[in-house]
């Protein structure tokens, strides 16, 4: 190839990388805050909004935003629906923060039971404190800016849209379990010290490590180095409970039908209220309970 040629296929290739980069960029510019809706919630769960330190009971239909950590208490569960299209079903006793969520204003009724593909350009960063969540996440518009990071107590895991669950665990005397399983695509694992760990479907990383929890049971761990070799075959458990909890966020979908839109003044919701599923209350005779392994009660 002469030397010409070549210079043609670098500016082409250099001009396509502006191109991108000014599309990702402006599709940022134009981002606002997504909205996030409570589609299933049992037992006791409360929602904190950092911005004003308030907190209420959350309820089937109850809108929230960034900025707010949801916490459920011993045998309580919830789904939460984002406007990208994810769903995140947290179990009993988890703590779970959404640093960020913003999204470009879309048109249109998003159907997120059947939606593949996210409607619109959004970034996610949600924090684990502590606990158990399977996250459902549609495919992601990389290519125009996009992205989906979980952190977690050992660092954080890059999701390009696939099911995947993380599970963060002490006991009382500070010995913390780790564990990141992946059902369909693939998360990136990258550790607090520098390692990258790709974790592809069927894959499972667990690690026990000694830490310290807080008043508020948040759980914190020093530097630690997770084996490159780390990744596994996903265990029954994991896969159990994986099964379980997009069951349960099927459940929750079938109850709720969502138009979800930033553009919009108000995410509107219907619930069907002869549906028995839909109550706060409802899971003790709801049979995804029966099932063994099941995080949603």
């Amino acid at each position: 190839m002469s030397t010409s040629i070549k210079h043609i296929f670098l500016r082409a290739a250099l001009l396509c990388g502006l191109v991108i980069s000014s599309v990702a960029a402006q599709a940022q510019v134009n981002r606002v805050q997504g909205r996030v809706v409570a589609a299933k919630v049992s037992g006791t769960v409360t929602a904190l909004n950092r911005a004003d330190n308030t907190s209420k009971a959350l309820a089937v239909g109850d809108e929230i935003k960034q900025n707010y950590v949801i916490q459920a208490g011993a045998g309580s569960s919830a789904v939460l629906v984002f406007s990208n299209g994810t769903s995140v079903a947290i179990a009993e006793d988890t703590m779970l923060a959404i640093d960020e969520f913003l999204q470009e204003p879309f048109s249109g009724e998003n159907v997120v039971a059947e939606a593949k593909v996210e409607p619109s350009t959004s970034t996610t960063k949600l924090n684990v404190l502590r606990g158990e969540l399977v996250a459902n996440v549609k495919k992601l518009n990389r290519d125009k800016g996009s992205k989906f990071e979980v952190l977690t107590p050992i660092g954080a895991a890059g999701v390009r849209g696939t099911v995947f669950r993380i599970v963060v665990r002490a006991d009382a005397n500070g010995n913390v379990t780790f564990s990141l399983a992946t059902s369909e695509g693939e998360v990136l694992l990258s550790g607090l010290d520098g390692t990258n760990i790709p974790v592809e479907a069927g894959k499972e990383v667990t690690v026990d490590f000694h830490g310290t929890v807080d008043e508020n049971g948040n759980i914190s761990i020093g530097m630690v180095r997770v084996p490159a070799g780390a990744a596994k075959d996903i265990s029954g458990d994991a896969k159990s409970a994986i099964v379980n909890s997009i069951s349960a966020v099927e459940t929750a979908l079938e109850n709720l039908t969502l138009t979800l839109s930033p553009d919009t003044e108000t995410v509107q919701s219907a619930v069907d209220p002869n549906n028995p599923n839909t109550n706060q209350n409802q899971n003790q005779n709801d049979d995804i309970n029966e099932r063994p392994n099941s995080p949603i009660r």
